[in-house]
């Protein structure tokens, strides 16, 4: 099983009660989408490691953020992290997508877990035969001390 090779996702976090953050994994610049009206912003302000990767094999249910992704090639004992500067609202909403689209033409989708805030939330398995991505959602309460 390989562990910590890929991040597909895309994030909605609230950046206060009225305003949530839309973050496109793996985007070289910020994106429109038309159809929902969501400006999506690029990860890199919000990661230091990975590299960016557009995915050639997609299906037709996948949306403009799942066409890119960031893909951590070296294997570490160090977690890549996305951070982020959070209010004291103390609950948020985190959507996360996962999509392998064959992205590295090597047909072996990954595995990987995903943490939030040090603890481990989930497994994802990807598939190479998948056409929709991975959704995954949950509320999280942070502590702040």
């Amino acid at each position: 099983m390989q562990q910590n090779q890929l991040s597909l996702c895309f994030f909605h976090l609230p950046s206060d009660t009225y305003q949530w953050i839309s973050i496109n994994c793996g985007a070289e610049s910020y994106t429109l989408d038309t159809k929902n009206l969501i400006n999506w912003e690029p990860d890199n302000e919000y990661i230091q490691t990975g590299m960016n990767k557009n995915v050639t094999q997609t299906y037709i249910n996948i949306t403009m953020q799942m066409k890119n992704l960031r893909y951590f090639p070296q294997n570490t004992s160090t977690p890549n992290c996305h951070s982020f500067i959070t209010d004291d609202i103390g609950k948020y909403i985190i959507p996360a997508s996962f999509y392998y689209g064959n992205y590295d033409g090597l047909m072996k989708p990954p595995t990987f877990d995903v943490s939030v805030n040090g603890f481990k939330w989930m497994t994802v398995v990807t598939s190479s035969s998948q056409d929709k991505p991975i959704v995954i959602e949950a509320i999280f309460k942070l502590d702040h001390d």
